[in-house]
């Protein structure tokens, strides 16, 4: 009787800090500029900013990150692969922006939102989930 190979999933690997360290000052400036934009661009009281949005911020990233990791951590268990990741979950200061803009545009906030989906599969088209139906 041959012995099974079990193989363990590796939680942690070396090239894992560079990710974190990486999207950690990537998301962190996102928020510094979305709490400035909302603070004095749109002048939204402190009260809201500090209160609301961006303790409601942190609890949606930490929620979304675990559960983006034991996806991934679920598909490696299954398949047996060892390439795969979680894609971090975060503020888009990009899209912030731009949904700004458009706003003080008067673009709809419907065509906001597909202008900002379609910009999103400009930049990653591999990864794009929705597609315009023009």
């Amino acid at each position: 009787m041959a012995a099974s190979q079990t193989k363990s999933t590796a939680l942690w690997t070396s090239g894992d800090w560079n990710a974190f360290f990486g999207f950690g000052t990537n998301i962190l400036v996102n928020m510094l500029v979305l709490t400035g934009l909302l603070r004095f661009v749109l002048k939204m009281p402190d009260s809201l900013v500090f209160g609301r949005i961006l303790p409601a911020l942190g609890l949606m990233m930490c929620l979304s990150t675990m559960y983006y990791a034991w996806l991934a951590y679920r598909l490696a268990s299954k398949s047996g692969r060892d390439d795969v990741c979680a894609l971090p979950s975060g503020v888009s200061g990009r899209t912030a922006l731009h949904r700004h803009a458009d706003r003080r545009a008067g673009v709809p906030d419907h065509a906001s939102q597909a202008r900002a989906c379609n910009r999103a599969c400009a930049h990653a088209p591999s990864r794009c989930l929705v597609q315009d139906s023009d």
